[in-house]
């Protein structure tokens, strides 16, 4: 497990400045991955160390990145109302992470998803893709 982070807003962000995104204020909506909106809040999560995980906290609609029922490959992230725990493991370079959780059948990573629509959705993987960059907001 990586060290944490210091608690605070962050954008978390793939290549190509695709951004984690929460665009709709309701429990059960996708969290996507895309090019900057420039609507304040809908890219900006807040980091909460959490022993040893995080949460991921939507600055605009106060809703946790998260997974609704099993925590299976391939199911979706979401808003959700309750905090929900991710790890990190670091990757080769500085502030670059591995977004995961803990499942019956092994670490299953926050990546895109596999359903193929614009924008991209987050889901989890059983494989890690590209790492994330938490790049801290002041």
């Amino acid at each position: 497990m990586a060290p944490l982070p210091l608690p605070g807003p962050y954008q978390i962000t793939q290549p190509n400045e695709h951004l984690l995104s929460l665009l709709e204020n309701f429990a059960g909506s996708p969290v996507k991955i895309m090019q900057p909106t420039g609507n304040p809040g809908e890219q900006e999560w807040h980091l909460q160390n959490e022993g040893d995980s995080i949460t991921l906290r939507n600055i605009k609609h106060n809703l946790y990145a998260g997974v609704e029922g099993d925590l299976r490959p391939r199911a979706p992230i979401v808003g959700v109302p309750q905090p929900f725990k991710w790890k990190l493991e670091n990757a080769a370079e500085r502030f670059k992470y591995f977004l995961y959780i803990d499942s019956d059948d092994g670490p299953l990573y926050l990546e895109y998803s596999l359903v193929r629509i614009f924008p991209p959705r987050a889901a989890l993987s059983p494989q890690p893709g590209e790492p994330w960059i938490l790049q801290f907001l002041e």
